[in-house]
């Protein structure tokens, strides 16, 4: 910031004590459970506050009596609309209003207040830094920063433990203010090296629970899926009961934990082990002690946690921790360096495009009414990271997305700084003042990866019904609401074959190879059919006719080298495959059978249709038949 802070030095527990409400700008508050929400909640003056999840906002209205505003949860059964919130602020009997709001419903509150009465309300965004963190994946943080930066500015802030720089220009000339305890609070924390994370949480679940066995304990990891097969392995190979097992995930993964999950609905733990991902890493209290275990892993984005992270995740408990152990796997990896001010450039390059394009779109009579399809195509392949660096306002414009860049930012700063190397995170975790134990783990135990036949299921069906629901009009959407990349994959193939092969039969066998736990074959097929629906006057047709006539048979040795031959014809720039690899891939563009079962013998080819696809319509040429060759070397 380009201020100079001003700080405030807490002596007593609470932040109450010390000021009567909260200061305007940005705040580092840089201690959990300080009292900063309820200073807010306590203050003489309205306010809208919002967090980033609803078990946070429900759990905090309650406590206070203020009103709730998002989707029902707990005690809070009905979804309040726009009227009921004009009713709550037009009550005189209320002096004070008091909104707590999820990330998700800001716009419908800031709706139903008159703007000429937004000067009469503080607003308050709690967690900015889930804020920034979660953008990527959340479209609502953006709205609710938007907002934020709209609002009068002597009459808002953001609050956070531990916020990340802010790279949007707008927000240099907002006040920052730093409180701190004048004891700070430390941490005593076991940091255990670990050769395989899930195989070392076992060992340290199983450790605790047979210590502790009373005790309850928490595991901290943003992964679904893994979190579901740990679970399964608790339950199936440890005997613990499915009963004292709970998995706290965002309702958009509860079809990946399906049985196991749980969401939080007071401020006490609803099982004995509790595995959680992101949704419940920052924002509400638990008012018991417990053992965390958080799982760090460098090479993954979601999962390599700065010292900022493990703080807050480590701060949900307000009574302290029974133990804390963060177990880290690290492996080296190249070190990239992003630069602020060039994110913000390439972002702007973008932009311009972005625009180019629009107006060239908007020329075309046919091409119009495709522009907003092709911008959102765009805006959401383009990306560092997986950071998108632009977003679409909500009068469809693009904008800079400061808030992914701020992400991406943070991002750089954990893998080049936090872990630099093996011993880093030891380091930045001391500099905090806390203790830190370190221990190395090589574990023996074996976690199966396995297969969530209930998620696997749900997502056949939901393929199944989109397929057959398809058309050129939600084709983008259908795409990118895909929910992995099997589910997408499905669906950009569905998009590209359903013009040449039968619907019915297509729908079919993407349906069925979609329940593959890998997508080997769902490849396979999509190449396979890509290369059969090609008609006999395309370049790669010629070839592969000139090579393969139909009713000759064909050896191996024979089968190598015109193989070889067809990559050359149709200018792939591929190295030539060994016998075996060749043999393989003509198996896959060609049909054909043995008149002697015994291996070796020569192959009589019959078709160049080798899965016998209903073929409705024949495709001229498809550019991208280079890479579909490289997909086939890659498969075999």
């Amino acid at each position: 910031m380009a201020k100079k802070p001003n700080r405030i030095i807490v002596k007593t527990p609470y932040l109450s004590d010390t000021i009567s409400e909260l200061p305007y700008g940005i705040i580092n508050k840089t201690e959990t459970g300080i009292g900063a929400t309820t200073l807010e909640l306590n203050s003489k003056r309205n306010s809208v506050i919002v967090e980033p999840l609803r078990v946070t906002a429900s759990a905090k209205a309650e406590k206070h009596n203020a009103l709730y505003v998002g989707s029902p949860i707990g005690s809070f059964k009905k979804k309040i609309e726009k009227k009921d919130i004009k009713k709550y602020i037009d009550d005189t009997t209320i002096e004070f209003k008091k909104i707590i709001v999820v990330a998700d419903s800001l716009y419908k509150v800031m709706d139903a207040i008159p703007k000429a009465q937004h000067k009469d309300y503080f607003l308050m965004i709690d967690e900015c830094d889930s804020f920034q963190l979660d953008a990527t994946f959340r479209r609502s943080m953006e709205t609710c920063y938007e907002i934020y930066k709209d609002h009068p500015k002597d009459k808002k802030c953001m609050i956070s433990a531990t916020p990340l720089t802010f790279s949007d220009p707008d927000l240099e000339d907002e006040d920052y203010t730093i409180i701190q305890r004048e004891v700070p609070s430390t941490r005593e924390i076991n940091l255990i090296y670990s050769d395989n994370l899930m195989s070392t949480a076992i060992d340290k679940i199983l450790e605790i629970t047979n210590t502790f066995p009373k005790e309850k304990i928490v595991v901290a990891y943003n992964n679904a899926t893994e979190l579901y097969n740990l679970a399964n392995e608790l339950e199936k190979s440890h005997s613990i009961p499915f009963e004292e097992i709970s998995i706290m995930c965002s309702n958009g993964s509860k079809e990946k934990v399906k049985k196991y999950f749980k969401e939080l609905e007071s401020n006490l733990l609803p099982n004995k082990i509790i595995l959680k991902t992101s949704a419940y890493f920052t924002g509400y209290d638990i008012e018991e002690k417990y053992h965390l275990i958080t799982l760090v892993k460098n090479t993954d984005k979601l999962n390599c946690f700065s010292e900022l992270r493990l703080k807050q995740i480590a701060g949900r408990a307000r009574k302290g921790l029974l133990s804390e152990n963060i177990l880290l796997e690290y492996h080296e990896q190249k070190k990239i360096i992003f630069n602020k001010d060039k994110l913000i450039d390439a972002a702007k390059f973008q932009i311009k495009g972005l625009t180019c394009l629009s107006e060239s779109y908007g020329k075309s009579s046919y091409l119009e009414d495709q522009v907003l399809n092709v911008k959102e195509l765009v805006v959401k392949k383009t990306n560092n990271f997986g950071f998108n660096l632009v977003k679409l306002n909500e009068n469809l414009d693009p904008e800079i997305s400061y808030l992914n860049i701020d992400a991406l930012l943070e991002l750089n700063r954990i893998q080049n700084e936090v872990f630099q190397n093996k011993n880093t995170l030891f380091h930045k975790l001391t500099s905090q003042g806390n203790t830190v134990f370190e221990t190395i783990s090589k574990s023996i135990t074996k976690v199966d990866k396995i297969e969530n036949k209930a998620y696997i299921l749900a997502r056949e069906e939901r393929i199944f019904k989109n397929l057959n629901s398809w058309s050129k009009f939600n084709a983008v959407d259908r795409i990118f609401s895909a929910k992995d990349n099997t589910e997408m994959l499905v669906y950009k193939s569905f998009n590209d074959l359903l013009n040449y092969i039968d619907k019915t039969y297509l729908i079919e066998h993407l349906t069925k190879l979609s329940s593959n736990r890998k997508s080997t074959l769902l490849k396979k097929f999509v190449c396979c059919a890509k290369l059969s629906i090609m008609e006999n006057s395309s370049l790669y047709k010629q070839a592969l006719i000139s090579q393969f006539e139909i009713g000759v048979h064909y050896t191996n040795e024979e089968i190598h080298k015109r193989v070889n031959n067809l990559l050359f014809k149709i200018n792939a720039r591929l190295k030539s495959p060994d016998e075996k690899t060749s043999i393989k891939i003509f198996n896959l563009f060609v049909k054909a059978t043995r008149n002697n079962k015994r291996a070796g013998k020569p192959k009589l080819v019959k078709s160049y249709n080798p899965k016998n696809i209903p073929i409705t319509n024949t495709k001229k040429e498809f550019p991208e038949i280079e890479d579909l060759f490289k997909e086939l070397f890659v498969m075999e």
